[in-house]
């Protein structure tokens, strides 16, 4: 690209530079002088307007403009007009996969979408069986731990009921010894 913009620029300064100077020819023939003078650029007092016309300058002109044309239409039309088919054809192949992108994204996000709310409702289910899980375990063990005490209790009732024979035998004798020893004090 850089190579046709450079192109193009150098034949725009041929182009200005051949017309400069078949004008400035031009003008020394029909005027017959030949001095230099770079600060008037060849003008004189008795050069005529620039609004003035003359077929000689205007018909260069048109020639100088239709080479122009000719050269850039060999030489830039092409590949510019080539370049801007490229570029609409990939501008277009943009626009097409972006929209294809943005349907499969807006589908990838419903799915997502979807997903995360059946993960949502699982996730509450699965709150609400470990609830109830913990409210079975908990009580079937306060119901045991009930059940233990209200056994071990009653054993202990029953043992404490029926004073053993041991229990008798070692009881009795010191009864006795106290109660002698305290009748004898």
């Amino acid at each position: 690209m850089i190579t046709r913009v450079r192109s193009v620029s150098a034949w725009m300064v041929v182009w200005l530079l051949v017309g400069s100077l078949s004008a400035n020819a031009f003008e020394g023939a029909d005027k017959g002088h030949d001095h230099y003078d770079p600060t008037h650029g060849y003008a004189s007092a008795n050069s005529d307007s620039l609004l003035d016309f003359k077929s000689d300058k205007a018909l260069f002109t048109g020639l100088v403009f239709l080479l122009l044309c000719g050269g850039l239409y060999l030489a830039a039309w092409k590949p510019i007009s080539q370049a801007l088919e490229r570029r609409e054809t990939t501008i277009a192949n943009q626009i097409a996969d972006a929209q294809r992108a943005s349907e499969e994204a807006g589908a990838k996000l419903k799915e997502y979408e979807a997903k995360l709310a059946d993960a949502a409702v699982k996730a509450q289910e699965l709150v609400v069986a470990a609830k109830r899980d913990a409210e079975s375990v908990a009580e079937r063990i306060k119901n045991e731990a009930q059940a233990d005490a209200t056994r071990m209790l009653d054993g202990r009732r029953v043992r404490l009921s029926r004073p053993s024979k041991r229990l008798y035998r070692s009881f009795r004798p010191r009864a006795l010894t106290w109660h002698l020893v305290w009748l004898v004090a």
